[in-house]
């Protein structure tokens, strides 16, 4: 008994909106999982989806392309937990990565991980890159925005001195 407890026939007809329906809770319960309400999901039916997904349905393709939602929330994980919830996303998708993934020669899970993490390196890199000089040219140049908004405390500080300078020669 406790065997067909877990026995999980595929959707018994091919109704798109069903499909879908599927295919958005599989996203949604691995972006739960990356966001760390693992107490709120179950793994089995994660892994009954992404199969019925996968060998009855055929939508290899349209999974992958939504994807791309749980690697970019994988990529601003920090670091030290970013293994272990890349280890539980490829334990969902392990159909995806056996089954899809080697037929169409795409990387595998923990690989479209680090790619999207250093994807997402090399864009804050040249977001700094990009902007840094526009803020030294218009904050830091001769009659910027930083020399405007401390001139009145300069010349009073300037003042002061001045007219120390001037006590002292006297």
């Amino acid at each position: 008994m406790s065997s067909l407890m877990f026995y999980s026939p595929p959707i018994p007809y091919d109704s798109e909106s069903i499909i879908i329906g599927e295919m958005n809770c599989l996203l949604r319960d691995l972006l739960r999982v990356i966001d760390g309400q693992k107490k709120f999901i179950s793994f089995e039916p994660c892994y009954r989806r992404c199969y019925n997904l996968i060998v009855h349905h055929k939508r290899g393709n349209e999974l992958d392309a939504k994807l791309v939602w749980v690697w970019r929330a994988l990529s601003t994980v920090p670091s030290n937990k970013a293994p272990s919830l890349v280890q539980m996303v490829e334990d969902v998708l392990m159909l995806y990565d056996k089954k899809w993934r080697i037929a169409k020669n795409r990387p595998s899970v923990a690989q479209l991980a680090t790619m999207s993490r250093v994807e997402r390196v090399s864009r804050a890199k040249q977001t700094i890159e990009r902007f840094v000089p526009i803020i030294v040219e218009n904050f830091y140049k001769p009659g910027g925005l930083f020399e405007r908004s401390c001139a009145a405390e300069w010349d009073s500080k300037a003042w002061c001195n001045d007219h120390a300078n001037k006590k002292r020669k006297l």
